[in-house]
């Protein structure tokens, strides 16, 4: 038999306060304007995936996307796998 742990049953005493607005504001800083209630397919995206997207286009500018692709593609593998260094 596996030892299982009952989950610990949601409460507002039982999560951590996080303030939101300094988060929304340098990730999302459209919403100063505007209220977004859509799902994510119509909602603005984050900062830094942007900053990772103009990133990406500009690689063929410079050095030639071949050996910049795949390195970036190389540490976003290690990234998403967990064997990346803080």
């Amino acid at each position: 038999m596996c030892p299982l742990k009952a989950p610990v049953p949601y409460t507002k005493e039982s999560t951590l306060p996080i303030d939101v607005g300094p988060i929304r504001a340098a990730e999302f800083p459209v919403t100063e304007n505007f209220l977004y209630l859509n799902h994510a397919g119509v909602a603005p995206i984050p900062a830094r995936a942007a900053e990772a997207g103009i990133a990406m286009l500009r690689l063929p500018r410079g050095e030639g996307a071949d050996r910049r692709t795949k390195t970036l593609i190389d540490h976003l593998r290690q990234y998403l796998s967990g064997k990346h260094k803080q």
